[in-house]
C-alpha cells in the first residue's frame, strides 16, 4: 500500500521549484557525443524517425524547444535516463510519437561511469544542483527514470518523476497527468503574455499611426517648401525678365533716339527739290508715310523705319515693282539711283 502511494505521489506533478534559471539566460551545453547514447545505429533499422530523433537530440536543443519558448508555445521537457537494454519504451512507435508530439525529449544512457559523469555535468550546468541530486538519488536498479520539467514564470519546476518505467500504459497515464496539470500552471503566464502582446500591438499601431502622420506632415511640409521655392524662383525669374526687358527697352529707346537724331528733317513739299513719298505698311496694317529727298541714301530710309520700332535685323522691307527686299540693297546708294520715287508703297514683314 505504501509503495502504491509512493508511486501515485511520483505520478502527480510536483510544484516544488528547483533552482531557478533566469528567463533571459542563454542555453549552453557541453558537447555531446551521439555515440554515447549507445543505440542510434542499431535502432535506425527497427524504429521510427521520431524515436531516432530522441536519441540524437542534444540537451541544448531540447531546452530550446521547451523551456525557452513563450508560454503559449511552451512544452514540458522530458529527461529519459536509462541503462543497458531498458529503453524499449522509446523504441515503441506509439510512445515515441506521443512523446515527440507533446513534449521535448532528451534521452541519455547511463551505462558507464563516463556517461554518468557527462550527464550529471550537463544537468548541473543547465539546471543546477537540485535536479542533479534528484537524478543521482535513483539507484542503478531503478532505471529507467523519467523526470519531467517545466518552466513556470521564471522558475524551473518538477512536473513529475517516475522510475522503473516499463509499462507503456502506466507511462502514458503518467504523461497525461502531467499534461493535465501543466496548462493550468502556465495559464496566468499565457494571459500575461497575451496582455503584453495586446499592449505591444497597440503601441505598434500607435507608433505606426504616428510615423504615418509624421510622414504625411513631412511630405506636406516638403511640398510646401517646394511650392514656396518654385514661387520664389518664378518671382526671381519674373524680376530678372522685367529687369532685362527694362534694359532692352531702355536700349531700344536710346537706339530710336539716336536714329531720330540722325534723321534729317522731313522735306517740305514747297521746296524746289525733287522728293519721293514712301508709304510703309506695317505687319499690324498701319501705314507710315514719309517724304524724302531723292538724293537721300537708302540708309536714311532704313533709319526712319528703325526709328519707328522696326529693327532691320528682325524685319525686311519689300517692294513689289520690281519685287525685292530693299534691306538687301546698297545702303549708300541714293533713293533716285534705286528708283524709289516719286511715290512708292513698301511692306514691312517680319523675318522668319
Amino acid at each position: 500500500m505504501a509503495a502504491g502511494k509512493r508511486t501515485q505521489k511520483r505520478q502527480t506533478a510536483s510544484k516544488r521549484p528547483a533552482e531557478s534559471t533566469p528567463c533571459s539566460s542563454s542555453v549552453s551545453c557541453l558537447e555531446e557525443d551521439s555515440s554515447a547514447h549507445g543505440h542510434p545505429k542499431r535502432f535506425k533499422s527497427t524504429s521510427s524517425n521520431q524515436a531516432s530523433d530522441i536519441y540524437s537530440r542534444t540537451l541544448e536543443s531540447a531546452i530550446k524547444d521547451s523551456l525557452k519558448l513563450s508560454a503559449s508555445c511552451r512544452k514540458p521537457l522530458v529527461l529519459y535516463l536509462y541503462g543497458c537494454d531498458d529503453d524499449r519504451l522509446l523504441k515503441s512507435k506509439t510512445v515515441s510519437e506521443y512523446l515527440c508530439n507533446r513534449f521535448a525529449v532528451w534521452a541519455r544512457k547511463l551505462d558507464t561511469d563516463e556517461n554518468k559523469k557527462q550527464t550529471f555535468s550537463l544537468l548541473k550546468k543547465e539546471f543546477g544542483s537540485d535536479i542533479t541530486k534528484k537524478v543521482k538519488q535513483y539507484e542503478q536498479n531503478r532505471l529507467p527514470i523519467v523526470l519531467v520539467l517545466g518552466k513556470v514564470q521564471c522558475s524551473l519546476v518538477i512536473l513529475g518523476e517516475l522510475d522503473k518505467v516499463q509499462d507503456p500504459v502506466k507511462f502514458q497515464a503518467f504523461l497525461e497527468s502531467v499534461l493535465e496539470v501543466f496548462p493550468d500552471m502556465i495559464r496566468p503566464e499565457i494571459l500575461s503574455e497575451s496582455l503584453r502582446e495586446e499592449r505591444a500591438s497597440l503601441i505598434r499601431e500607435q507608433d505606426q499611426e504616428y510615423e504615418e502622420s509624421l510622414k504625411k506632415d513631412r511630405e506636406k511640409e516638403q511640398k510646401k517648401r517646394l511650392l514656396e521655392e518654385n514661387k520664389r524662383l518664378e518671382e526671381e525669374k519674373r524680376k530678372q525678365q522685367e529687369i532685362r526687358y527694362q534694359k532692352e527697352e531702355e536700349k531700344r529707346k536710346q537706339v530710336l533716339q539716336s536714329l531720330n537724331q540722325q534723321l534729317s528733317e522731313e522735306p517740305n513739299v514747297n521746296l524746289n527739290k525733287p522728293i519721293t513719298i514712301l508709304r510703309f505698311r506695317t505687319p499690324a496694317g498701319d501705314v507710315l508715310t514719309r517724304r524724302f529727298f531723292v538724293e537721300n541714301t537708302l540708309r536714311t530710309v532704313l533709319n526712319f523705319v528703325e526709328a519707328n520700332g522696326f529693327s532691320i535685323d528682325c524685319f525686311k522691307i519689300l517692294a513689289f515693282h520690281p519685287k525685292q527686299d530693299i534691306t538687301q540693297l546698297d545702303r549708300e546708294k541714293s533713293i533716285e539711283n534705286l528708283q524709289l520715287y516719286p511715290r512708292l508703297t513698301l511692306y514691312i514683314h517680319r523675318r522668319h
